[in-house]
């Protein structure tokens, strides 16, 4: 990840704070190198079974999946982190889930890192429509992610609950003058996100934040 590529609304957003901000522009500025590295997440996520989760990852996931099964997603399917270019993450899975209204979409992600010193186990929850005119509408409780194309867009939740996320949805649907886009079932949600996670990753290249290093050959 080279810092130039960052947006200012990014810088800001992960600066947090003036000092941490205006470092963040100096790094920007300088074109420095970051040691991160990511791909599109369907390059490096693979389906597993419940049974495959470890110990950690079932104390920490499991219980926000219950909650989540709770609300009306009774269809998902887990995730786990096969490819890790990150020697900090030393284990992710996630859960991904389709309400019965074939409409809402919410993603729990669970990380384990060592990346600040000691070992910090996160799990993060975002919700997910799609439109006609936009082919992601994610829903989050945290400053923390990239901007994207105008066929994307983010929704900052205030509440931190899976049920905040989910009404933030609710809310959002009702007030919108299009009808969102219903999924048949998790396999066509997945496809729809990879495609747009590939769209995303694309255009990170092309502003200069990502070099890519991926299997698959880049969109002309």
């Amino acid at each position: 990840m080279t810092f130039r590529g960052l947006t200012f609304a990014e810088t800001w957003r992960f600066g947090k704070e003036p000092l941490k901000f205006l470092i963040a522009l100096g790094l920007k500025f300088v074109g420095f190198k970051g040691p991160q590295q990511w791909l599109p997440p369907h390059e490096c996520e693979t389906v597993c079974e419940e049974t495959m989760l470890s110990t950690a990852a079932r104390e920490n996931l499991l219980p926000v999946v219950e909650q989540v099964r709770a609300l009306g997603y009774t269809t998902g399917l887990y995730t786990v982190l096969s490819r890790n270019l990150d020697s900090h993450t030393k284990e992710g899975f996630a859960y991904v889930a389709l309400h019965q209204d074939k409409m809402r979409t919410i993603f729990v992600g669970y990380i384990a890192s060592d990346a600040s010193g000691a070992m910090r186990r996160n799990v993060a929850v975002t919700g997910a429509l799609s439109t006609s005119t936009q082919d992601e509408i994610e829903f989050v409780n945290h400053p923390n992610y990239f901007d994207a194309g105008p066929w994307s867009q983010k929704v900052r939740v205030s509440g931190k609950t899976v049920a905040d996320i989910d009404k933030a949805m609710q809310d959002f649907i009702g007030r919108s003058r299009e009808v969102p886009r219903q999924f048949s079932s998790i396999a066509e949600v997945r496809a729809h996100v990879a495609a747009v996670g590939v769209k995303n990753y694309d255009a990170r290249i092309a502003r200069g934040l990502f070099t890519y290093i991926g299997d698959e050959p880049l969109r002309q």
